[in-house]
């Protein structure tokens, strides 16, 4: 990143992880570590785990974030 942002939201549905896709399987584990790598450079940053899968609720879950970005 050119700039280093004051806050990161990431936001993630439990069974994302649950499927057979290689690809997708590992992706609660990459998106906690990188929420941990942000957090220890010194960014804001929030992990959100929620029941369900990629389009459970995004509305809600979105809104959640911009939520807590404008809070900031």
């Amino acid at each position: 990143m050119k700039i280093k942002p004051d806050n990161m939201y990431f936001s993630l549905g439990d069974k994302e992880c649950k499927t057979r896709n290689r690809f997708l399987k590992c992706v609660q584990q990459n998106t906690e570590e990188i929420a941990q790598f942000y957090k220890s450079k010194g960014i804001d940053t929030i992990f959100e785990l929620n029941p369900g899968n990629h389009y459970k609720n995004a509305v809600e879950r979105s809104a959640a974030g911009i939520m807590w970005l404008l809070s900031k």
